[in-house]
């Protein structure tokens, strides 16, 4: 598949994540390889939390991480050596954006599994956000926020393999002589 054909062919997953389609689209555009699509993402993405650096104030700082988040999350999708690296780094920079806009979300982890729990403690009740396949919980994060203008509380989470919960590749160990 060409590098266009796999930059259009994930636009509709990368906007309804909440990427901004015009910033989506410059990002692809200067890809002349599908193997540069994991450090493209992930520049995206340190561009963002750089913005979240100078930002003036905790909305602007905390809404710059999310975006971040979204950008790492989207460096996974394609191929990227770092994946596992760029999931964490989407989990992380949530955390910091969570801190700053909500910081009554609660990081929840367990055996094979991560994600935040958000929303009041007295909620009617909890939306368990459970992503599907290659999917990652930075790509459901404006179904979590209309579930939470609703009064409910959302867990979502990261399963086996998924998100920050993707195992590391590990460097074949070395030998001495």
């Amino acid at each position: 598949m060409s590098t266009a054909a796999f930059a259009d062919a994930n636009l509709t997953r990368a906007t309804g994540a909440g990427l901004d389609p015009h910033e989506y689209l410059r990002v692809t555009g200067e890809l002349t390889e599908l193997s540069g699509w994991g450090e493209a993402m992930m520049r995206a993405a340190r561009g963002h939390l750089a913005r979240a650096e100078r930002a003036g104030g905790e909305v602007s700082a905390g809404e710059h991480y999310q975006v971040a988040a979204r950008w790492f999350h989207v460096a996974t999708l394609g191929p990227n050596p770092d994946a596992a690296l760029a999931a964490e780094q989407a989990d992380a920079a949530m955390g910091r954006a969570l801190r700053l806009l909500e910081p009554g979300a609660r990081r929840i982890e367990g055996s094979g599994f991560a994600g935040w729990l958000r929303g009041p403690a007295d909620a009617a009740g909890t939306v368990v956000v459970v992503p599907g396949l290659d999917s990652g919980k930075e790509e459901f994060h404006d179904v979590s926020a209309a579930l939470l203008r609703r009064g409910l509380a959302v867990f979502a989470m990261d399963g086996p393999g998924q998100g920050c919960s993707r195992p590391r590749r590990r460097s074949p160990p070395t030998t001495t002589r």
